[in-house]
């Protein structure tokens, strides 16, 4: 693989041509689960796979005839049953590794089976981030178990924003995580509710409860996932990124217990006036200091800096 490449893998569904391989001719002697398993034996050694999917089909190929002096000629085609199939990997440099290593051809069941990149008919609107267990996959591919942990940070139940019909009831709640990735740390969001018909069995509540919990730590940990980049070079280092182009969620995510009222003060708040005289005694008067005053302050502080090294 070539050192100078460098590749950007985020936590997302894979999209692109690059990273979808399309096998065609596939035998219809297999069944689909036999051809996604050999499939997956053949393609993982090259990089973590997101999926395989496998779809039946009708082969062709030509029928052999016997011509008047008994000679063997090719006649028209005949189809029988097959099964062509998607193999999607996580990273582009590891689907071109996989054709340039095989040539563009694979054998299944004696059938010579042929590897070409997948064409996307239409554009996908929107990216859909990957499900934990995708997550989990992809980051302990690339940096190892250790190189992780998540801590969640406040969950609790939201009651203001949800309202009651007279015969369902709704339980919310939203899960504030810490994702730690070897240096960064990075906050997600997740909420969730459930619609819950009213009864007097307390089961229900329950149930509900703990699948919104569980549910809405699942989606946090998706969303702080989903801010992270993988930087994959071609000699095999990785490094992590923040996503910046991401908006955080976090809109003050806290319950109304963890709140403290303020009464009283001791002292008037500063204004800003007050702080910037405070904080540069260059302005005691309050006015600004012209363009040629603030570059003759930082000639100064450079040349002061010059002297103490």
């Amino acid at each position: 693989m070539d050192p100078s490449k460098v590749e950007i893998i985020d936590f997302y569904r894979p999209d692109g041509s690059r990273k979808n391989l399309f096998i065609t001719n596939i035998p219809g002697c297999l069944t689909e689960d036999e051809i996604v398993y050999q499939l997956y034996g053949i393609f993982e050694p090259f990089g973590l796979l997101y999926g395989v999917q496998v779809f039946p089909c009708s082969r062709r190929f030509p029928q052999a005839t016997e011509s008047e002096n008994g000679g063997a000629m090719s006649g028209s085609k005949e189809q029988e049953p097959g099964y062509y199939a998607f193999v999607t990997f996580y990273s582009t440099m590891h689907a071109s590794r996989v054709k340039e290593s095989m040539n563009s051809v694979i054998m299944l069941a004696g059938s010579e089976c042929k590897i070409a990149y997948a064409k996307s008919r239409k554009q996908l609107q929107e990216r859909h981030p990957l499900y934990v267990s995708k997550c989990y996959d992809l980051i302990n591919y690339f940096l190892g178990f250790n190189s992780w942990s998540t801590t969640i940070k406040t969950m609790f139940e939201d009651t203001d924003s949800v309202q009651a019909t007279p015969n369902t009831t709704y339980v919310k709640y939203v899960c504030l995580v810490e994702l730690r990735v070897l240096d960064i740390i990075i906050e997600g969001v997740g909420v969730s509710q459930e619609a819950l018909a009213k009864s007097s069995d307390p089961m229900l509540k329950i149930q509900a409860v703990g699948k919104c919990k569980k549910l809405c730590y699942m989606r946090a940990i998706e969303n702080a996932f989903s801010r992270v980049l993988l930087v994959v070079l071609g000699n095999g280092k990785v490094h992590v990124e923040i996503d910046t182009t991401k908006p955080e969620l976090r809109t003050d995510v806290v319950s109304d217990e963890q709140l403290v009222k303020v009464n009283e003060l001791s002292d008037q708040p500063e204004s800003e006036q007050d702080l910037q005289e405070t904080h540069n005694p260059h302005m005691a008067d309050g006015s600004m200091l012209s363009a040629s005053g603030v570059d003759n302050l930082n000639l100064q502080i450079l040349q002061e800096l010059e002297e103490d090294m």
